[in-house]
């Protein structure tokens, strides 16, 4: 058992991997209810077993992969003994010095601890044996998922369940995000933000004069929900977070005096808002950049663009005016249409009067009447300071509606606003603005307050408006209408670049959308199709466990200028910095798959050697066997049927033995085929016949030789394993071996075997098979069974020397001390009688036989004498045939069929047969029917000659069956449909030799002249010369 326990852990030794932080603590193993006496001999017994298996696998072992080479050994004394407490003793000095007392940690924290197993015990129940390295980034990304809805809301690390809590967070329940290893916490500063968005750098610079913004601390900010919800009320909750927030800028702002509020306050608090929304994306940024490693993984740039770019969406303020009044709508710019557009306020100005306050009665001036965001002074509703007769342009949408000019005056009723805008829906395209220019001035150009493009960026994934200072930008018709309008035709309006086509990008630098053009494959995933599939086919089905790998191409990692879409050079997943320990990230790997399962190779591109791979289902494989059905431990299979259910390493592991793959013939016959089937070149001529029936000659091919042949490192990486996969596969098929089967001990495919001829080396020899194992009865007891010929031919002098051999061989066993033995006599003529069974030797020295005469029947005679055997107590005693005849049988093919069934029934139990003639004989046949029985041919036979026993063990040829290899479904399926390539007419691609459907191709060229780009082949990503 323990040899068995120790060959798991080798065969396992290379399926995890990729993580540091395993594999390297001690080997510590403690044997129970050892008696002091005998604990010497059990620590020999365990150090024997390891030096045989690290003697074996010096290069690759468990105990130096799985352990460093660390092992300790502890003898536990019977329970109870004084001996088995200070054995308790020398297991706490262990875990005391070994485990607590070091100075370097494994792992971080306990959490770091359980996500490690975790995923171990996730990758061995989906037999994924790709590196840890995909698995724990994976981890991280799901951590960080389960973290980002409450580092949006509060700046900190909150409880899951707290998020979407409509309630204030306590302190003790915020975690800080802090910089690993001086604990400070994450903050950016304005410096900071502004280089990383020119654009925006001026304005916060001017805010920073009246607010002082790194004054704020991120994490003191509390938005109230869950920024990362679905629900329909997120938007409702978005709004109330953008009034806390604008709460907050006027608290905040030293330039607000009296309360009255201007365009120009909520066009600072715009800034505000844009400052505070992009500072916590740069933190949460940090912190998963912190967390990944400095990785930044294509999937966190999808949860970036997904949540971070919705949450910036939310928080951006509507840029229409309030319905009732002038002041800006502080609703979220993503409220639906159909909603009205509300400033929050109670539309009231919180102004003083302004006439009162230069008044007389300074000190008692009163509040302002007019609505909020009026222009012009404040004035109170009871005084009597201006005309207040409708101002002539009231339809203006800034128009104060009350005459400012003097009660009395002549001219006409104006307010106090200096230019009443138009308020026409702005020409500017997706600009929800409304005109300001002054609606006196005809003009057919509306334009809003914005100066810039409110274009969205071009670029995927960026959620930045245009940077250009045009609002008309890419709208040259507007653009000309407005210049002459407004007097400001100028040269550059009207020059050539302006029919230019035109690009909308922000003023930040952006990362290239394209894919990577390395040579190789940037990335390999392994994906679980289903945890249970069901296999069905003809003699049943069962479920197992299906998975592929698929690569796939990064996107290029170079960053563009601002302004910029392309950038000189080849797109690369390289960065151009990285550090040493992130070198292995960048790796591009093989983009060879493995013939069987399609895994990719896990090398780096353009590698020497072998591929190797973590393999996966046998996809690309079908039976074929020398019988139509085939059992694989409890799954049944058909010959032809897929061999997707089996796994590359775990197939060969079940096969065992001389298992052999199948290959088609290099020469196409077995006249010109060169492979002969010898030890060295593992190759051979198929020359049995298979179902199904291969549409090419066939070679058989052992393990070693196949994976070799394809070019692949053995899947297999036990050397025990690998050792016993060269074995001859003849076994013994004796009862007492069902719990542990004995093999020939010879190689593969051998040369027969000959027994040595003289003294006994230890070994059984049956076939040309060599055998450790006997299965004859101790003690040298024997069963002798005389079948003799009492035929017409056998009257006279040929039966009389016939019974005086017989008796002698008698005589002569008692003679020398054989007196246990037994005695069967059976005779035979044209019928067969069994005259004695079992019957002590001592007592057939007078024992009559009577002669019948007649035909000669083999048959019958071996007939009975099976009957006979069939009873014997092999245990007890060995059988012995002693076949007497004068060699004229009537039924010479009946009587070799029994011979041969005799044969391989009492084998394996030591049986001696002798064919014996006297007389006038036929050699030819009795030397036959000795051949037949296993036995030898002898003209005289006396007791002695018997003593010098021998016996051959019978060995059963397991049926041959193999996987052949199929076209993979790369090669199968058309990569840009999906369906069969044999469904319609194909085009092979040049250089790659990929295929695909004709009208896939067409597609696939015409998609790529529309965009001005070469046409690639989607599985490699080589241009496609057209």
């Amino acid at each position: 058992e323990i040899d068995v326990l120790f060959a798991r852990f080798q065969k396992g030794v290379a399926l995890i991997k990729g993580d540091p932080s395993l594999f390297r603590g001690k080997l510590y193993m403690s044997v129970k209810d050892v008696n002091p006496n005998d604990q010497k001999g059990v620590l020999d017994e365990f150090l024997a077993k390891f030096q045989k298996l690290v003697g074996a696998n010096k290069d690759n072992n468990f105990l130096l992969d799985l352990y460093s080479g660390q092992l300790d050994i502890n003898c536990s004394p019977p329970l109870g003994t004084t001996n088995y407490y200070q054995s308790l003793m020398h297991a706490q000095n262990f875990i005391e010095t070994s485990l607590c007392g070091v100075d370097t940690v494994g792992f971080r924290s306990g959490k770091a601890f359980l996500n490690c197993i975790r995923l171990v015990l996730a990758k061995i129940a989906i037999l994924d044996w790709t590196s840890l390295d995909e698995g724990a980034k994976q981890f991280q990304l799901s951590e960080i998922s389960s973290k980002l809805p409450g580092l949006l809301r509060t700046g900190c690390i909150i409880p899951q369940e707290y998020v979407s809590k409509n309630e204030d967070i306590a302190l003790y329940l915020k975690e800080d995000v802090v910089v690993a290893g001086n604990g400070k916490v994450i903050d950016v500063d304005l410096v900071t933000m502004s280089a990383e968005y020119p654009a925006l750098g001026e304005k916060w610079k001017s805010l920073n004069a009246v607010i002082d913004l790194d004054s704020l601390p991120d994490w003191e900010i509390d938005l109230g929900f869950d920024c990362c919800s679905s629900s329909d009320d997120t938007i409702v909750h978005a709004h109330g977070a953008i009034k806390q927030l604008f709460r907050l800028f006027l608290r905040s702002n030293t330039s607000i005096q009296g309360g009255k509020m201007s365009r120009e306050i909520v066009t600072d608090f715009d800034a505000f808002l844009a400052f505070f929304v992009r500072r916590r994306k740069a933190r949460i940024s940090a912190w998963v950049k912190q967390m990944l490693g400095g990785r930044v993984p294509e999937e966190w740039k999808a949860m970036e663009q997904q949540f971070l770019g919705r949450f910036q969406m939310l928080l951006t303020r509507c840029q229409s005016k309030c319905d009732d009044f002038r002041l800006g709508c502080m609703k979220a710019a993503a409220h639906p249409g159909t909603t009205n557009h509300d400033c929050g306020g109670n539309h009231i100005c919180a102004g003083r009067c302004e006439y009162c306050e230069s008044s007389e009665q300074f000190g008692k001036n009163p509040s302002c009447a007019k609505e909020s965001g009026h222009e012009g002074k404040c004035e109170c509703r009871d005084g009597d300071h201006t005309c207040g007769q409708e101002c002539c342009m009231a339809n203006s949408p800034n128009c104060g509606k009350k005459c400012s000019l003097k009660r009395g005056h002549s001219d006409l009723h104006k307010c106090d606003v200096p230019i009443h805008t138009c308020g026409e829906e702005c020409s500017a395209q997706s600009c929800s603005g409304r005109c300001v220019l002054n609606v006196e001035d005809p003009h057919t150009a509306h334009k809003c307050v914005e100066v810039r493009c409110m274009q969205k960026c071009v670029m995927d994934g960026c959620n930045e408006v245009c940077g250009t200072m045009d609002h008309f930008h890419g709208q040259v018709d507007v653009a000309v209408v407005f210049s002459v309008e407004n007097d400001e035709k100028g040269a550059a309006t009207f020059d050539a670049a302006s029919e230019a086509p035109v690009v909308h990008m922000c003023g930040n630098g952006h990362e290239c959308q394209a894919l990577c053009e390395e040579k190789g494959v940037c990335r390999v995933d392994v994906f679980l199709k289903q945890s249970s599939k069901t296999f069905t086919g003809a003699r049943g089905s069962f479920q197992f466990t299906f998975q592929e790998m698929n690569g796939s191409r990064k996107k290029c990692t170079k960053l563009l200028p601002p302004g910029q879409k392309m950038h000189q050079g080849s797109h690369t997943c390289i960065c151009e910095q990285r550090d040493e320990d992130s070198e292995d990230q960048t790796i591009h790997y093989c983009d060879v798959r493995c013939p069987c399962c399609s895994y990719f190779c896990k090398k780096q591109y353009g590698h020497f050697g072998s591929h190797s791979t973590s393999h996966g289902n046998m996809r690309n494989t079908y039976f074929l066997a020398d019988a139509e059905e085939i059992d694989i431990e409890e799954r049944k299979y058909k010959a032809g049927e897929l061999g997707i259910a089996e796994m590359c390493n775990l197939y060969c592991s079940k096969m065992g033995r001389e298992h052999v793959h199948y290959l088609n013939c290099e020469q196409g016959s077995k006249a010109t085929c060169v492979y002969s089937g010898s030890t060295t070149d593992q190759r051979r001529h198929c020359t049995r016949a298979l179902e199904p029936k291969p549409e090419k000659e066939t070679d058989e091919v052992l393990h070693e030789q196949f994976w070799k042949t394809l070019g692949w490192e053995d899947p297999c990486t036990s050397k025990m394993e690998l050792e016993l996969f060269g074995k001859c596969g003849y076994k013994c098929d004796a009862p007492d071996h069902d719990d542990k089967p004995s093999y020939c001990i010879l190689p593969a495919w051998h040369k027969p075997e000959l027994k040595p001829t003289s003294g006994f080396d230890g070994f059984t020899y049956v076939g040309g098979h060599k055998f450790e194992c006997s299965h004859v009865a101790s003690g040298g007891k024997m069963h002798h069974v005389f079948v003799l010929d009492c035929s017409g031919s056998m009257n006279g002098r040929p039966w009389s020397d016939l019974m005086a051999a017989w008796k002698e061989y008698v005589y002569n066993r008692i003679a020398d001390g054989a007196t246990l033995d037994l005695v069967s006599v059976v005779t035979f003529d044209n019928s067969a009688q069994i005259v004695y069974e079992a019957q002590n030797i001592t007592t057939m020295t007078n024992a009559r036989i009577q002669y019948r005469g007649g035909g000669t029947n083999y048959a019958a005679g071996l007939r009975s004498a099976n009957e006979v055997l069939s009873r014997v107590n092999f245990d007890a005693y060995k059988p012995a045939i002693v076949f007497f005849s004068d060699g004229h049988p009537c039924d010479p093919l009946q009587g070799e069929q029994l011979a041969t069934h005799i044969k391989g029934c009492y084998e394996k139990n030591g049986l001696q047969a002798f064919a014996v003639g006297f007389g006038s004989i036929n050699l030819n046949m009795l030397e036959r029917v000795a051949e037949k029985l296993g036995g030898s041919y002898h003209h005289v036979l006396t007791g002695n000659e018997l003593k010098a026993t021998f016996f051959s063990i019978s060995a059963s040829l397991n049926t041959r069956a193999g996987l052949a290899l199929a076209k993979p479904d790369h090669e199968r399926n058309c990569v840009i449909c999906g369906q069969d390539l044999a469904s319609g007419e194909t085009v092979k691609l040049d250089g790659c030799g990929h295929e695909l459907h004709k009208a896939c191709f067409d597609v696939l060229v015409r998609n790529a002249q529309q965009d001005g780009e070469p046409a690639r082949c989607p599985s490699c990503r080589r241009e496609i010369s057209t």
